[in-house]
Order: C-alpha cells, then structure tokens, then sequence
C-alpha cells in the first residue's frame, strides 16, 4: 500500500484528531510533531469544525507512511455513520 518505507521506528509518529485537551496532551506528552513546511501530525477539533476538514485530516493521516493511528471515540461507533465502512459495504453490495 504504501511505496516509502520507515527508515527507522524512531521515524513514526501517532496522528491526534481530537478536541483542544486531548491534543495538548499528547503534545506535551511529546507525541506532537511540525515539520519544516508546518505540516502537523494532528488536528485540534471544536464544535465549530467542519465535517469535511475532520475527513480530510483523517484521509491524509491514513496516506502519510510515517503515521500511526489510535482511534478513540467518546461515544458508541455507529458503522452507519462511517463513510469509510459505507464505501465498504458498497464495493461488497451491501449498501
């Protein structure tokens, strides 16, 4: 899937969508990173945050090689209201 590899584990980082506490510890905590052209590997989110900007954060996280996703969610997953497993279930004919 992805063509690049990691050169060393060092080299890996854990993308963070996630409201304005949670980012801020994991960054304190030394899980946040910025490279040299301001790409982040988080996204901090509000009630005002748009669907669409979470997605596509999410779609480039899931893209980049050097990044490791933890999902968390505060309330019950709901396959449903999941585009990825949506999409899923329409290549399977299950839609």
């Amino acid at each position: 899937m992805v063509a690049n590899k990691i050169a060393k584990k060092s080299d890996l980082h854990v993308a963070i969508i996630g409201d304005e506490e949670t980012v801020s510890g994991f960054c304190l905590a030394g899980s946040g990173m910025r490279d040299g052209n301001g790409i982040t590997n988080f996204l901090v989110v509000d009630a005002k945050t748009r669907r669409n900007d979470i997605e596509e954060a999410f779609k480039t996280f899931v893209e980049r090689p050097d990044v490791a996703i933890i999902p968390s969610k505060e309330s019950h997953y709901n396959p449903a209201q999941d585009s990825i497993m949506q999409r899923v279930q329409m290549f399977f004919g299950q839609a």
